[in-house]
């Protein structure tokens, strides 16, 4: 058999589950890629390039409906070295030596790379809003026992918000005065500062990112993501709400998003960033786009009023393309297919895996432009996740470069 697929260029999986034998022929047009027994279904390069329905190459629900839940560590993102220097030195760099021994820390958006290879035609993506934005994924940023820890927190702290599938809440580590915690309708602040894996973790994020702790800075966010009601009407189903990370405060800096489960689906979709498994590419003709689009709202960090519909309807359904595996089509270092598409950036939850991307240009706090992202709603089980939203202090005029010093002189050894 092994034979005769190699010979006629056939692809074969046996799911240990159904004990059957599916068969496929590759063809010009369409591409099925099995990383680590996953189903991956894909549009041949030229194709859309963000996400959509069956119709453009991805799988069924039904073909999503039936993939496991195993994964891969880093799943096609590029691994972090002198290929990105911006990001390992200079005053972006990343800490390395902040993390437990066994993380591993991957790109899987490099925007200097990435907008070299625009068009001439495009050459206002080299604009320093769109070349500043970063995407890293670190795997094991959280050990298993501190994951565990963590979602006996989220359970035990988050309420039900306004939106029936999301419960949250917000705990305040040692930085935070218990006498000035604030108080809102919506979300609780727990006061959780002897708790030593949650100032583990803040302490970590601080000095990964570069970012000194301060007690002004929005505290660590809980959040538990299930899939709408049964039989909830479409018109009342929550769609998927892309918006830039300073919609809620303006001086936020970079986000760290840490997943503590494995849902089906619950991805965080980034519709404007290009991904391929083999490194960095240029925007395909739909994700520039949608680029120019958030250019056109800059300053505008939600996507509601009228004036942005048009956005909105290009964006509400790019979900509902998405297939189980988001980031890559094989394992770290594997050769992808040539077929494979590039597509709109996912990463898929995974317990342990942080996500840190940044919201402003590199030196000053002109907000990046193509940064807007949402989390695809839960398919199946449950999303469990930390979110950290790092900010300068803005206690007086030039605290971004006084607090920039302060903090390189303290890690001065670190990479």
């Amino acid at each position: 058999i092994l034979q005769d697929l190699h010979h006629n260029q056939l692809l074969f999986m046996v799911s240990a589950q159904t004990l059957t034998v599916q068969i496929f022929l590759v063809t010009s047009k369409f591409v099925a890629v099995f990383p680590n027994s996953k189903q991956k279904c894909l549009d041949p390069v030229g194709g859309s390039g963000v996400g959509g329905s069956a119709v453009n190459g991805y799988c069924s629900r039904q073909d999503r409906e039936s993939t496991g839940k195993s994964w891969e560590l880093g799943m096609g993102c590029q691994k972090l070295g002198p290929s990105n220097s911006w990001l390992v030195s200079g005053k972006r760099h990343v800490h390395l030596k902040a993390l437990p021994t066994e993380a591993n820390t991957l790109v899987c958006y490099d925007g200097h790379a990435s907008v070299a290879l625009e068009p001439r035609s495009s050459e206002f993506f080299q604009q320093p809003g769109y070349a500043d934005t970063a995407v890293l994924l670190v795997e094991n940023f959280l050990s298993s026992d501190e994951v565990r820890h963590m979602r006996e927190i989220v359970e035990q702290h988050v309420q039900n918000t306004t939106r029936p599938e999301y419960q949250a809440a917000y705990v305040a580590g040692a930085q935070y005065s218990v006498d000035s915690l604030p108080r809102f309708k919506t979300h609780r602040v727990v006061s959780l500062a002897s708790d030593r894996v949650v100032n583990a973790i803040e302490a970590r994020i601080e000095a990964f990112v570069g970012v000194p702790r301060n007690s002004h800075e929005s505290h660590l966010q809980l959040a538990k993501t299930v899939p709408m009601p049964p039989g909830t009407p479409w018109h009342q189903k929550s769609g998927p709400f892309f918006h830039h990370d300073k919609n809620g405060e303006e001086t936020r800096h970079v986000t760290v998003l840490i997943y503590l489960s494995l849902p089906e689906g619950g991805e965080t979709l980034f519709p404007a960033l290009p991904f391929h498994p083999a490194g960095p590419v240029p925007r395909t003709a739909a994700l520039r786009e949608l680029a120019q689009d958030f250019g056109d709202v800059a300053g505008y960090f939600n996507l509601e009023g009228s004036a942005r519909a048009k956005i909105r309807r290009k964006l509400r359904f790019l979900c509902d393309g998405l297939v189980d595996l988001t980031i890559a089509s094989g394992p770290i270092g594997a050769d992808p297919a040539p077929t494979v598409a590039t597509q709109a950036l996912a990463v898929r939850p995974a317990p342990g895996r942080a996500v840190v991307f940044w919201h402003e240009q590199v030196g000053n706090e002109t907000p990046l432009i193509d940064v807007f992202h949402a989390g695809c709603p839960v398919r199946k089980g449950f999303k469990l996740a930390l979110q950290k939203f790092k900010s300068y202090s803005r206690e007086d005029g030039n605290a971004f470069d006084k607090q920039l010093r302060q903090f390189q002189s303290i890690t001065q050894a670190q990479p």
